[in-house]
């Protein structure tokens, strides 16, 4: 049986190449690209528990901050816009409560990084159709106050995916990313960027019928190790950023 945890996670759509070396795994694409590809190579040794994310692995991701702390994470789409969850924001009412940092694997970014950028929101959309009970379209655009510097490297755009995508398959391998909680023992998240593989699982699972809400905006993902696994929910094209690592 699988336990149920609740994964935050954004996924979307980017051609990569997997290599295996050794006891890790290579995802690898071109550092040029204009979306969805960071200027380092990403090394996957650890499947239960995680690891720490190497600097400029993951360029699109970004921290969201409530009056300076992190609460959630998000994505960039563009020099001006971050995709998140709708539920992060949901009570969100004053703009300027809430910044981004984005170029830093750390949440306190070092004074060695000279590629880390911080902005002020300009406006938030919502959403329409969100609902906090199903969790379906569990989506926001976050519009920065000002443009992101992207030439760097260290900071990308993902890619968005065109036209209506299916169902992953069973059984794929996927990557979670963020600064979620490493247990579900504690409620202090990781300082620094983690990522975890994890593998598609059929909706028709017992554990994600009982879970799933839409299963064309939604699907089951998750680790099983030793007889003893966990499933994780997420939104299909939605972003849920803070996650337990199964330990």
């Amino acid at each position: 049986m699988y336990n149920i945890i609740t994964m935050r996670l954004l996924i979307f759509v980017f051609i990569i190449y997997i290599c295996e070396q050794g006891s890790g795994t290579i995802y690898q694409c071109n550092p040029s690209a204009a979306c969805g590809c960071s200027t380092s190579s990403t090394i996957l040794t650890r499947i239960v528990g995680g690891e720490i994310a190497s600097q400029g692995s993951w360029a699109w991701t970004v921290s969201l901050r409530y009056y300076g702390s992190h609460f959630c994470g998000g994505s960039i789409l563009s020099p001006l816009f971050i995709i998140t969850a709708g539920h992060c924001i949901q009570d969100i009412n004053n703009l300027a409560s809430i910044t981004i940092v984005a170029g830093s694997i750390t949440l306190e970014p070092s004074s060695s990084n000279k590629f880390y950028q911080t902005r002020s929101i300009a406006q938030i959309y919502k959403h329409p159709n969100y609902n906090s009970y199903t969790q379906s379209n569990d989506l926001a655009l976050l519009r920065l106050s000002s443009p992101l510097n992207i030439t760097n490297g260290y900071i990308k755009p993902i890619c968005l995916p065109t036209g209506t995508i299916p169902q992953p398959p069973d059984n794929i391998d996927m990557v979670a990313v963020g600064w979620g909680l490493t247990s579900m023992s504690t409620n202090i998240v990781s300082s620094i960027l983690r990522q975890v593989t994890i593998k598609s699982i059929p909706n028709t699972s017992t554990d994600c019928l009982s879970i799933i809400n839409n299963n064309q905006q939604q699907f089951c993902a998750g680790l099983s190790a030793g007889g003893k696994g966990n499933t994780s929910i997420f939104n299909f094209f939605t972003n849920v950023n803070d996650f337990y690592f199964s330990l």
